[in-house]
């Protein structure tokens, strides 16, 4: 049976009597022999132990999204951003890609954390010339086909646009938040963000095709311990019209 009372760890978890992979096996073990008060005693030790190494994760609120267009379809890629007004510190940002694949970019649709970078690795076949005049961010970039990509930092809030100058129908979006709380929605047009820390926020809705006004797509919550903010938006305004990256030219 072994010292522990058992056949030996689990795989991975070494030796150490105080690895919580171990402890509970082992008091498990010394449950299987002795007294019937000695064996609730060991299970119900057992249980203690597991609840204090392995204590529950912190409770956190959460917020989900249903987004649907005017017609009731739901609209996928959109981005939930959730951003704190109550100027608490943010965790660092991290790093981004944004990549080209079949002559697109890929994904169209990037959103970072203000001061994130984001590479630009060309995992194509061809190479490409990268470019944004946006505000947010100008910059231009010479992607050679085979060689490695280039790191761009996004400063500043706001939404870059891209495009490059060997194939004109690629076009790419990176919004630029104050936050690092975003995701986007599937193709049900839903959207989750887990984990939030409590707080007072800003929700903020995004999609390039979007035409509605920004205050219809903005919601002030304050969110606490494990609550679960619900928000559904259905579009007043149809889609502007679409620019789905379809290839005009078949080689450069």
């Amino acid at each position: 049976m072994g010292i522990y009372g058992w056949r030996g760890p689990p795989a991975g978890a070494g030796s150490n009597p105080y690895n919580p992979a171990i402890r509970p096996r082992l008091l498990r073990g010394a449950a299987l022999r002795g007294s019937p008060a000695m064996r609730a005693a060991a299970v119900l030790v057992a249980g203690c132990l597991v609840a204090a190494l392995c204590p529950a994760n912190a409770s956190a609120a959460s917020a989900d999204l249903s987004l649907a267009q005017n017609d009731g379809a739901p609209l996928g890629g959109a981005v939930l951003a959730a951003i704190p007004v109550d100027g608490r510190a943010l965790p660092p940002a991290a790093t981004a890609v944004m990549d080209q694949r079949e002559r697109k970019f890929v994904p169209q649709i990037l959103p970072v954390q203000t001061g994130s970078t984001v590479r630009f690795p060309n995992s194509d076949s061809v190479s490409h010339h990268v470019y944004s005049f946006s505000a947010a961010k100008r910059f231009a970039l010479y992607l050679t086909k085979g060689k490695p990509g280039k790191d761009v930092v996004f400063d500043q809030p706001g939404v870059a646009i891209l495009g490059c100058n060997l194939h004109d129908w690629m076009l790419g979006y990176i919004l630029v938040l104050d936050t690092p709380y975003f995701a986007q929605t599937d193709s049900a047009g839903r959207a989750t963000l887990a984990n939030l820390p409590p707080g007072r926020y800003r929700l903020r809705v995004w999609h390039p095709r979007i035409a509605d006004p920004s205050p219809s797509l903005e919601r002030e919550v304050t969110v606490t311990g494990a609550a679960r903010e619900s928000w559904t938006v259905r579009l007043a305004k149809p889609l502007l019209p679409a620019r789905d990256q379809k290839p005009g030219l078949s080689a450069y």
